[in-house]
């Protein structure tokens, strides 16, 4: 079956800011609309809009300190129509990002509603654990995750951890949902030199296995992962990611992905790259 769509994307930035010996409390909005049409669906006209409110503040200390917060929501919306003749619409307003941070030299640590995103790949991310980023999405929106994460920065070593609570619904990879209840914990090591960065990373959680019948609900899994990426005259792109649950579920027991990408990045303008993977 052939299917077909289109999709048109219009976007707009918004920014205000005011600056005091407080400290620089920004204002923002992303703006961004799209209609659709796609014969093959039911509802094969659709005209949606998404606003995201994004307010910052930073405050600068003569130490070397600084403290940053973040809250930004998705509003978002759309109204589908079969041949103009039957309606649906639907729309959500949610917190998209809500953390503090405070930083000083080679230290980060953030609490609160984030992003974690690493590795080398762009479209098919084989540790893409926390984020569900579409590649084909020029605005890269993703939900974040809440939890605690630290980075500690050391010669050529970048050094991550974290810690995630309260996330029930699946992330990322995950074919299972977690249990919201028990904390997440994991972290990653990556060396970056001139011609490349690698990068070790592994993740611990309990996956609701609630459907199977299991001896306990909430079954322990491992992951484990390796990214790397050699700026060569060409571009070379590694990712690999292995994911085991202690009790047999079937398919999802063992899983294991892989990706090698080759990328070149042309001399004429900015911006323009060719990407294979």
């Amino acid at each position: 079956m052939h299917r077909h769509c289109v999709i048109f994307l219009a976007c707009c930035l918004i920014s205000l800011s005011v600056t005091a010996q407080s400290g620089q409390l920004r204002y923002s909005g992303q703006v961004s609309g799209w209609v659709q049409y796609a014969p093959d669906q039911d509802y094969n006209w659709a005209i949606g809009g998404r606003y995201i409110p994004k307010l910052t503040y930073d405050k600068p200390f003569n130490t070397g300190h600084k403290l940053d917060i973040e809250a930004s929501l998705n509003i978002y919306g759309d109204v589908r129509t079969a041949n103009f003749d039957s309606t649906h619409s639907e729309g959500k307003i949610k917190p998209y990002r809500l953390f503090i941070g405070y930083s000083f030299p080679n230290f980060v640590i953030k609490g609160g509603l984030q992003s974690i995103r690493f590795g080398s790949a762009e479209m098919f991310r084989s540790v893409m654990w926390f984020d569900r980023t579409d590649p084909r999405d020029p605005l890269q929106i993703s939900d974040g995750v809440w939890g605690l994460t630290g980075r500690y920065n050391i010669r050529k070593f970048n050094i991550w951890l974290w810690m995630l609570y309260g996330n029930e619904d699946a992330k990322g990879t995950d074919f299972l949902p977690t249990n919201q209840t028990i904390p997440e914990i994991g972290g990653r090591i990556q060396w970056q030199y001139p011609l490349g960065d690698i990068g070790f990373a592994y993740h611990f959680r309990r996956a609701d296995t609630e459907i199977y019948p299991l001896a306990y609900v909430y079954t322990p899994e491992h992951r484990f992962g390796l990214d790397a990426h050699f700026r060569w005259r060409v571009g070379v792109t590694i990712e690999a990611s292995s994911i085991h649950l202690a009790e047999d579920v079937g398919i999802y027991t063992h899983q294991s992905l892989m990706t090698f990408g080759l990328d070149y990045k042309f001399k004429l303008g900015k911006g323009l790259k060719t990407n294979f993977e």
